[in-house]
C-alpha cells in the first residue's frame, strides 16, 4: 500500500494498493501513476499460509519533473502602441513537479521565426507575475506566450494571447499646395490596419465667410493624401487621427495652409446697360459672388462692341468695388455689353451680353442682364 504525504506540497490526496503472490524472500515491483516531487509512505504487509502478517513501512520520494501545466487566468491590465502589460497565475499546485522559480515569456510578430524571449522570476511556486513588453511596434500583430519553469527545466504547456498593438498618434505637415488642393503627409502610426481619417475646416475669418468642415478617409495605411475642391486663397486647418480594429489615436498637431490665388472664376451679376444721353450708355452690374472672386476685385473690364461695325472697345475700371461706367459711343446704333471682374492673378469670365439700341435722339431703352 500507499499513500501520499499531503502535509507537503500540494494538498493533493493519492493512494493506492497492490497484491503480489510470491514466495520469493525478496520482490522488487514499481509504483507507476504517482505525483511528482512528493513523499509517499509505503507499507508492504507480508502473509503466510497461516494468515500470519508482518508488516514494514517506509518512505519514498520522487522526483522533480518540468512543470506539466500552463500558468493559469493570463489577463491583459494595458495595451499601447508599444507596450502590452498582463498578468496571470501560477500553474495549478498538481502540475508544478517542483518548485516554481520563474516564468519564461516568448514573444514575436505574428508570422515571423524571429522571436524574444525573458525570464521573470518568483519568489514562492504559488506565485504568478506580472510583466510589461515594451519597445514594440505600433499597430502590429503580436504572438506571446508564457511558461512555468522550475529546477529541472522549462514547461512545454503554454499559456498565450495574441493582441494588435494599438495606433501610435501621427504628425501631420503641409506638402504642395495649389489654389483649389493641398498636399498632406504623416507619420505612420502602424503597420497593420491602418485607417486615417484628414479632418479640415476653413478659416472663415479670412476672406468670404463661407463654411467648408470635412472629413476624408485615408485606407490601405496610406501616409499622403491631396485634398482638393478646396477655395481659392482660403486658409484651411487640417488634423488627421489613426484607427485600426483595436484602437483609435489622438488627433494629431493641427497644421494650416493657404491656398493660392486665381483669377475670378465668375462674372459680374445683374449687368444692366441704359442710354444716359445722347451717344452715352451707363452699365451697371452687381458683384461678383465672394466665394468666386478668389482674392480681393482690383477693376472690372467693360467692353461694348458696335454690332454693325463688330469693333470691341474695352475700357478697364480702375475703381475697387465699382458698380458702374459711363460709356460714350460714337454712333447710333445696336450694342453689346459685356463684364469681367479682374483681380491680381487676372481677369474672370465674361458676364453674359447685353444688347442696347443707341439711337440719335433721346435714350429710350434699358435691358437688363440675368447671369
Amino acid at each position: 500500500m500507499w499513500e501520499r504525504d499531503s502535509s507537503m506540497g500540494c494538498p493533493y490526496e493519492d493512494e493506492g494498493s497492490m497484491t503480489i503472490s510470491t514466495s520469493d524472500e525478496s520482490y522488487n515491483t514499481t509504483i507507476s501513476g504517482v505525483q511528482e516531487d512528493s513523499e509517499y509512505f509505503v507499507s508492504v504487509t507480508a502473509v503466510n499460509s497461516d494468515d500470519n502478517t508482518t508488516s514494514n513501512i517506509t518512505t519514498a520520494s520522487t522526483d522533480e519533473d518540468i512543470p506539466s501545466g500552463a500558468p493559469m487566468n493570463v489577463t491583459l491590465t494595458d495595451l499601447t502602441p508599444t507596450s502590452v502589460s498582463f498578468q496571470w497565475g501560477s500553474v495549478d499546485c498538481i502540475h508544478r513537479n517542483g518548485q516554481i522559480t520563474g516564468y519564461s515569456i516568448n514573444y514575436n510578430i505574428q508570422g515571423s521565426s524571429e522571436s524574444m524571449s525573458v525570464l521573470v522570476t518568483v519568489n514562492s511556486p504559488s506565485d504568478g507575475g506580472t510583466y510589461t513588453i515594451i519597445a514594440l511596434e505600433p499597430s502590429e500583430m503580436y504572438d506571446v506566450e508564457i511558461a512555468a519553469q522550475n529546477t529541472i527545466g522549462t514547461a512545454l504547456n503554454t499559456s498565450g494571447f495574441t493582441i494588435l498593438t494599438h495606433v501610435a498618434v501621427p504628425a501631420l505637415s503641409v506638402g504642395s499646395l495649389t489654389s483649389v488642393s493641398v498636399d498632406l503627409q504623416w507619420t505612420s502610426s502602424g503597420q497593420q490596419q491602418v485607417t486615417y481619417q484628414i479632418s479640415l475646416q476653413r478659416d472663415t475669418s479670412i476672406g468670404c465667410p463661407y463654411e467648408d468642415n470635412r472629413n476624408l478617409t485615408v485606407t490601405n495605411g496610406l501616409t499622403a493624401a491631396q485634398v482638393a475642391g478646396l477655395e481659392e486663397d482660403s486658409r484651411y486647418w487640417f488634423a488627421v487621427t489613426a484607427s485600426n480594429p483595436a484602437s483609435s489615436s489622438d488627433v494629431s498637431n493641427t497644421v494650416s495652409a493657404m491656398t493660392e490665388k486665381a483669377a475670378p472664376t465668375a462674372s459680374p451679376t445683374s449687368v444692366v446697360a441704359s442710354e444716359i444721353a445722347l451717344l452715352k450708355i451707363r452699365v451697371v452690374w452687381g458683384p461678383v459672388e465672394c466665394i468666386h472672386r478668389n482674392g480681393a476685385i482690383t477693376s472690372y473690364r467693360v467692353c461694348h462692341t458696335n454690332l454693325d461695325t463688330l469693333s470691341e472697345i474695352c475700357i478697364p475700371s480702375s475703381a475697387d468695388g465699382a458698380t458702374s461706367l459711363d460709356i460714350p459711343v460714337s454712333s447710333a446704333a445696336l450694342y453689346s455689353v459685356r463684364v469681367a471682374a479682374v483681380n491680381d492673378l487676372g481677369e474672370g469670365p465674361f458676364s453674359n451680353e447685353v444688347q442696347i439700341e443707341v439711337a440719335p435722339g433721346e435714350p429710350l431703352t434699358e435691358y437688363i442682364s440675368l447671369s
